[in-house]
């Protein structure tokens, strides 16, 4: 069974100045039924080391604070299911990530 990534991706403009700031997103299953206690992991594409992680709630939502902008890729990870990656881009000017 594959997961299905629906993700919504929220920066604060406040924190601009701060060149961090936190995403929130959702992980679903490819019925609609939220992923919950998934592991939502920003890896360094170069070398895949951690850079950022968190983990979802009851209701499939996850937050992850304090992040800087640049290149990532996304990984989401749930016992008996197939890790999906995807490549990102999180813009502090644009105060979004964009998955490719």
């Amino acid at each position: 069974m594959k997961i299905f990534l629906t993700a919504i991706f929220t920066g604060i403009a406040g924190l601009v100045f701060a060149q961090s700031f936190p995403i929130s997103g959702n992980v679903f299953t490819t019925d609609g039924s939220p992923m919950i206690y998934s592991s939502v992991v920003l890896l360094n594409p170069a070398d895949s080391t951690m850079q950022a992680f968190g983990i979802t709630n009851k209701d499939g939502n996850y937050d992850i604070k304090n992040i800087k902008k640049g290149e990532y890729l996304l990984q989401v990870a749930f016992l008996g299911y197939e890790t999906f990656y995807k490549k990102s881009t999180i813009s502090v000017e644009n105060k979004k990530i964009e998955t490719m």
